[in-house]
């Protein structure tokens, strides 16, 4: 049995190299707010928003990952200075 690995913020920067790098190794759920269809060998992804207790708990009772690596990030740099809160 391979170990699972979710990974949220799959589709981005650092997410996507890490699921592409683990996935030969680990079964490997991704997630993300909003994903673009480039598949990666031995993983899926699936759309999480990470703001939303309900649709987390779900994704992570129907997968049950042995480890959870929490890549994603508000990557807009000057909307973070716009919104400070």
């Amino acid at each position: 049995m391979s170990r699972k690995i979710l990974i949220t913020g799959s589709e981005g920067q650092l997410g996507k190299p890490l699921q592409i790098t683990l996935a030969d190794n680990f079964e490997v759920l991704g997630t993300d707010n909003n994903f673009r269809a480039e598949e990666v060998k031995n993983s899926s992804v699936c759309i999480m928003d990470i703001t939303d207790r309900e649709n987390i708990s779900r994704i992570i009772r129907s997968f049950n990952p042995n480890i959870i690596i929490n890549c994603a990030a508000y990557a807009d740099v000057d909307g973070c200075e716009r919104n400070k809160e």
